[in-house]
């Protein structure tokens, strides 16, 4: 192959993978690594080389890509966003055994070489993916470095490595908790790549529809998750790299809607195979969904082999922020399993690892792990306090079952915020429509002589005289005077799913024009 054509080639698959990278691996472009080796056994001249083996670096696995990616940062000195794209490579918290201090190296490296970067669409590239690493490890420098993003495009991406560097820091910024500032940067990452027609555009709207359903079941949005999972595994069905995160999305929402038997096999393939494919920020939702599963099937042994199969994992890589969300069902597990010193050492130490990390749902996920370990009144507030800041979050689905937990303590107790404390639990599981934890509630209630929740014909009823957390955002959204087509695009809905939840609401407050909702909320009148 002559020098020209080599370095065309290997501009074409650096493009290729420059805007999913390091995501990108070999089994997405098959024969791709054994064609670009035996270019490097040809001895091509050092800037081909270089671009070679950082390919090599970015299509290989975790465990055998350091070396490639390491040797072409070296021959990169002249290209800092190619060099910095190999940084990232080697920043990524995602080889076992690596200390986690390495990967911190690499990191500031990415982000000094960065400074070096002209185009604004590459430095973009490199800030989301260096923010995305950050916050795996729970580095506070994640939040500021996505504030960077976003203002360097005055929040509206137009580039497609701008948009992809918007989705990979809003999916990440869900990982850590923050569902506001995931939803401002996925929406604007979604709202360009729908403007665009087919090619490479196609991909990126994938990956932020894919960001965004994730973003959906964790702040409780799941009307009409199912068909847009549905989607996206037909669509991702030739891109099996991609299909994880929806996959499991899919099981954790058949468990939550009721089918524990259909939930069962794929939350423990899942939860198998998230540490050999490298999906480490999906492995604590699977591994939450699995141990609650085997908690409820009375599998105490098996709920116990997940948590510390997981545990294990995170540790292998010291990133303790991704135990988060499955920390509270771990330690009940634990508990249950008659490990309780180790439970509440397993506490204690991460209260301490995480208490410098930026790492938003630790709070709250301490405080509920904590309930488990406690009893009578102490075990209640643990359990309250958790459920308050879950709301701040937007976490609803965990703020009801912290709920759920309380009120089992005040009901023994004999308190009297035992009633109102589980009828939120109950309306909060009927408003998501989790009909597992709803049945399990409603039984509780009327052991209590408590009035089971009604359900409509279309579903479960929402939160009764209350706004719902969706009905409360169009509200919000057409007090500034908004129409309902803009409202439903902004929040992807169906302008007909906006007119309902926009009725509700006007009715539940009393009100009947757009007008009187906007001075109500202190928003713009409409015109």
């Amino acid at each position: 192959m002559s020098g020209d054509g080599a370095t065309a080639r290997a501009d074409a698959w650096t493009e290729t993978a420059r805007g999913d990278a390091p995501a990108v691996r070999a089994p997405h472009i098959p024969g791709v690594i054994d064609l670009l080796t035996e270019m490097l056994a040809d001895g091509p001249p050092k800037e081909i080389r270089a671009r070679v083996r950082l390919l090599i670096g970015l299509l290989l696995e975790p465990v055998r890509q350091r070396q490639a990616l390491a040797e072409a940062v070296e021959d990169l000195g002249e290209h800092p966003e190619l060099a910095a794209l190999a940084m990232l490579g080697l920043g990524l918290p995602s080889s076992p055994g690596v200390p986690l201090k390495e990967h911190v190296a690499w990191l500031d490296r990415a982000l000094m070489t960065a400074h070096a970067i002209d185009d604004p669409a590459s430095r973009a590239s490199v800030l989301g993916k260096a923010a995305m690493a950050l916050t795996m490890i729970g580095d506070p420098r994640w939040a500021r470095l996505t504030e960077r993003l976003a203002a360097q495009s005055d929040g509206a991406p137009s580039h497609r490595r701008e948009v992809a560097a918007f989705q990979s820091a809003g999916e990440a910024a869900c990982y850590a908790g923050r569902h506001e500032m995931a939803e401002r940067l996925l929406t604007a990452a979604l709202r360009r790549a729908a403007e665009e027609g087919d090619g490479g555009w196609a991909r990126t709207r994938l990956a932020c529809r894919r960001s965004l359903a994730l973003l959906g079941y964790c702040r409780g949005s799941w009307d009409g998750l199912e068909k847009e999972i549905a989607f996206l595994l037909d669509e991702l069905s030739e891109m099996p790299g991609h299909r994880f995160e929806v996959e499991a999305l899919a099981a954790c929402l058949v468990l939550a809607r009721g089918d524990l038997k259909a939930a069962t096999g794929p939350l423990a393939d899942l939860t198998r195979r998230a540490p050999a494919e490298g999906a480490h920020p999906m492995l604590p939702l699977v591994t939450g969904a699995s141990i609650r599963l085997a908690m409820a099937q009375g599998d105490i042994e098996t709920a116990n082999a997940v948590a510390s199969a997981a545990l294990a994992a995170w540790e292998a890589r010291e990133l303790p922020m991704l135990c988060v969300r499955a920390l509270p069902a771990m330690i009940e597990a634990m508990v249950a399993g008659e490990r309780i010193d180790e439970a509440a050492a397993l506490v204690s130490r991460l209260d301490r690892e995480l208490y410098a990390l930026d790492v938003p749902l630790a709070p709250p996920a301490l405080r509920h792990a904590r309930g488990f370990l406690a009893t009578g009144s102490g075990a209640s507030g643990h359990f309250l306090t958790a459920a308050a800041a879950y709301d701040l979050l937007l976490c609803p689905y965990e703020a009801a079952q912290a709920r759920e937990r309380a009120a089992g303590h005040l009901f023994a107790l004999g308190d009297p915020r035992a009633a109102d404390t589980l009828t939120a639990a109950m309306a909060a599981y009927a408003e998501l429509g989790a009909r597992w934890d709803l049945d399990r509630t409603t039984r509780t209630a009327r052991l209590q002589g408590l009035p089971s929740p009604a359900r409509h014909r279309t579903g479960p009823r929402g939160y009764g005289s209350a706004l719902s957390p969706r009905e409360a955002e169009v509200a919000e959204l057409a007090s500034t005077g908004l129409t309902n087509r803009e409202i439903a695009r902004g929040l992807f809905l169906a302008t007909k799913t906006v007119d309902k939840h926009l009725s509700a609401a006007l009715r539940k407050l009393g009100l009947h024009s757009r007008t009187a909702l906007a001075r109500h909320l202190g928003g713009t009148p409409p015109p």
